[in-house]
């Protein structure tokens, strides 16, 4: 998950005609996974996977992982919605949290035939 500061590198990792190689991670800092794979060094969340399963999605192979290994960092990610890339705002408006459960009762309440 990239950070609202990366959008450099989410237009390069899906320029076009980059093609599937190495090439992409040239002067981007990364460290190896437990999968050998390289991570992004400065992502907001990384997620380092062992391949599970494959499966045929239209002209498309979907791929399952299985989860080796995470990390994390603060801050604001990087979203892409209706074509476009954006950072996230605060939230403009107060989120009421539910009501706390009546703790009073013991046992629930049993039906009356």
């Amino acid at each position: 998950v990239l950070h609202a500061g990366q959008r450099h590198l989410a237009e390069r990792f899906a320029a076009p005609g980059q093609g599937r190689t190495r090439g992409r991670f040239a002067a981007v800092a990364t460290s190896p996974g437990r999968s050998g794979a390289p991570l992004l060094d400065d992502a907001l969340s990384r997620f380092d996977c062992a391949l599970h399963h494959r499966l045929p999605g239209g002209d498309h192979t979907i791929l399952l992982g299985r989860v080796l290994e995470t990390a994390h960092a603060p801050g604001a990610p990087l979203i892409y919605h209706r074509g476009r890339l954006h950072g996230t705002a605060p939230c403009a408006f107060a989120v009421k949290p539910p009501p706390e459960p009546d703790r009073r009762r013991s046992e629930p309440p049993h039906e009356r035939p």
